[in-house]
């Protein structure tokens, strides 16, 4: 499944992004996110790929209130 769209709003952790291991197109869906600064843009395309590999390797309990 593609991520079609991607909310200026949204904040990525470990409460969430296990929930996106099987969507792709993330970055494509980012750069199309007209109510998003550049910076935010880079950082979200950063900062998704750790949190996604986090997930795949995730053990124990998760502190959910991370959140970026």
């Amino acid at each position: 499944m593609r991520v079609q769209t991607f909310p200026a709003t949204v904040q990525i952790g470990p409460n969430i992004v296990p929930e996106w291991l099987y969507l792709m197109g993330f970055d494509e869906a980012i750069d199309r996110s007209a109510a998003m600064t550049t910076e935010r843009k880079s950082f979200l395309k950063r900062r998704l790929p750790y949190w996604l590999d986090w997930s795949k390797h995730r053990e124990g309990l998760t502190w959910t209130g991370d959140q970026e």
